[in-house]
């Protein structure tokens, strides 16, 4: 989705610890993003719970990260930044849809031991993201509380890949290599797939988001 049109504001106002309205306005539309996303790949209709006929065939749909990441984490750690009454009014929204969005299958939770590669990776985005080191052990310890908390509590298999590892690196072979391998391994683990992902192409295995599968 294209970012909204008060990115720069959020950005700026975010980095320097200011009060302003396009912190509510910017985590709002992320939560709302995040909602409409977990209701397509549930296949929900958008104005309620029903199950709408699946057109787009069998296969795997992933949803990236959790609307419980932006909750519990994101916004948590910006609170004293959104204007009166405006994180309230976000509390309010967002744990609505918390407590009724439906549940994972499969979650494959990437994890990072070291608060200073997260510091790295996020400065390396693009989006001028500049927080304290502290900020990101502080992270660490709300993703241990909520998130795993909230991830052992669905019940459901859970894939971990850590992603710390100096040969963990998305833009190289290797790196794609690895992730590949704790992914299907793990698929295979818990009888998601039969397959050993060796016999089939790369092209397949690395482009195939073209058809959502």
């Amino acid at each position: 989705e294209d970012l909204p049109p008060y990115w720069e504001d959020y950005k700026t106002h975010r980095d320097k610890e200011i009060i302003h309205e396009s912190i509510y306005d910017a985590q709002i539309w992320f939560a709302r993003q995040k909602i409409g996303i977990i209701r397509g790949a549930a296949g929900l209709d958008e104005q309620c719970n029903k199950i709408i006929p699946d057109t787009r065939g069998s296969g795997f749909y992933f949803v990236d990260r959790t609307l419980h990441e932006d909750f519990y984490v994101f916004a948590e750690g910006m609170r004293n930044l959104f204007p009166e009454g405006k994180y309230q009014a976000y509390l309010d929204e967002v744990k609505a849809s918390l407590e009724v969005l439906p549940h994972p299958d499969l979650v494959i939770r990437l994890r990072v031991k070291n608060p200073a590669v997260s510091k790295a990776r996020a400065e390396n985005r693009g989006y001028g993201e500049h927080h304290p080191l502290s900020r990101y052990h502080k992270m660490a310890e709300d993703y241990s509380e909520h998130i795993d908390t909230w991830i052992k509590g669905l019940g459901v298999p859970v894939i971990d890949i850590r992603t710390d590892y100096p040969h963990f690196d998305f833009n190289t072979p290797n790196g794609q290599k690895y992730f590949l391998a704790e992914f299907f391994s793990g698929l295979r683990e818990f009888g998601f797939w039969k397959l050993d992902y060796d016999v089939l192409p790369a092209k397949m295995l690395l482009n195939n988001h073209s058809n959502g599968r």
